[in-house]
């Protein structure tokens, strides 16, 4: 599908309540409200005295999402002080009104936004998946405080599931849509070394298929999530199904321990012909092995040595 601009999507780290403000680039740039109308979820939206207005940047609209509004756009946006991390993914639940804060003022024309350096994650926990700012053409934005994210077809549908189109007579409208993610456990986002006892659950998306699969099996987690596009969530378990009874690392990372001519070599999991490819390590013997799941019935095909960790 060719994949195309409209209007730019608006993350907030914050919620409306007071929280922790992160720490900005020296970045600014000018950017404009729209002149143009806003529906979203068949909700008018008046910029002129909002106190988080969408705004363009780079002939992009970028949209604010709040606690409030990205919840409205069944997307859930958390900021974590400790780490300084924002993540961004599918929401627990959407909410059906959309809540807005109205500005003491009408807003003026044209306004400075910074370009933030703080570690941004969209619909990942894995700290090598983190957003890389600098190299995007539409870049996330910050304005009054809240996280402004660009509306491109990357973000808007591809991550967020928005249905969006824009004409002179109607402007922006946006609907949301059932997103093609699972509901992530943020919580210990941008944690260093999240895979020991704490049952995590990592994720690859294919683009009919997305797996879910545990950090490790140490503290006995063997759960597999499928999921095929427009169907929902199936659950099966691994346990009993792998070649041996010792402890699993599907690390986090995809890092796999001395494969032949690089011994630092990190491989991402495949979905291929509904099979399910993902490399991890053994403790007790260090050997790497190749995993086989059917996507289909959650069975496990193959388990194959690669190399040792000697």
């Amino acid at each position: 599908m060719k994949k195309k601009h409209i209007a730019s999507v608006l993350l907030s780290a914050f919620l409306f309540t007071s929280v922790a403000t992160p720490v900005f680039a020296d970045t600014q740039v000018k950017v404009t409200l729209p002149t143009f109308k806003v529906t979203l979820n068949g909700t008018a939206v008046d910029n002129s005295y909002s106190q988080y207005p969408l705004i363009v940047y780079k002939d992009i609209t970028y949209f604010p999402m709040t606690y409030h509004g990205a919840r409205f756009l069944n997307v859930k946006a958390n900021w974590y002080d400790s780490t300084k991390v924002l993540f961004v993914g599918k929401a627990e639940e959407k909410e059906d009104v959309l809540q807005l804060e109205k500005a003491a003022s009408k807003n003026k024309s044209a306004y400075t936004a910074t370009i933030p350096t703080y570690q941004i994650a969209v619909n990942t926990i894995r700290g090598s998946e983190f957003l890389d700012n600098s190299k995007e053409p539409y870049p996330v934005l910050n304005f009054r405080g809240v996280t402004y994210f660009p509306l491109t077809w990357r973000f808007a549908v591809d991550e967020f599931g928005w249905e969006y189109s824009f004409d002179n007579t109607n402007g922006l409208v946006i609907h949301s849509s059932e997103m093609f993610r699972p509901v992530l456990n943020d919580s210990r986002v941008g944690v260093t070394s999240p895979h020991r006892g704490v049952g995590n659950t990592y994720y690859y998306y294919g683009d009919d298929y997305y797996v879910g699969f545990p950090n490790s099996t140490v503290d006995e987690n063997y759960k597999l999530i499928i999921c095929k596009r427009g169907e929902a969530e199936r659950e099966y378990s691994l346990e009993g199904q792998l070649a041996t009874e010792d402890f699993y690392y599907f690390d986090s990372q995809y890092y796999v321990i001395g494969l032949p001519g690089n011994a630092d070599a990190a491989i991402e999991p495949t979905i291929e012909d509904n099979v399910f490819s993902i490399y991890c390590c053994r403790q007790s013997d260090g050997q790497n092995v190749l995993i086989k799941i059917d996507v289909t019935n959650g069975k496990v095909i193959s388990e194959e040595i690669v190399s040792s960790a000697s």
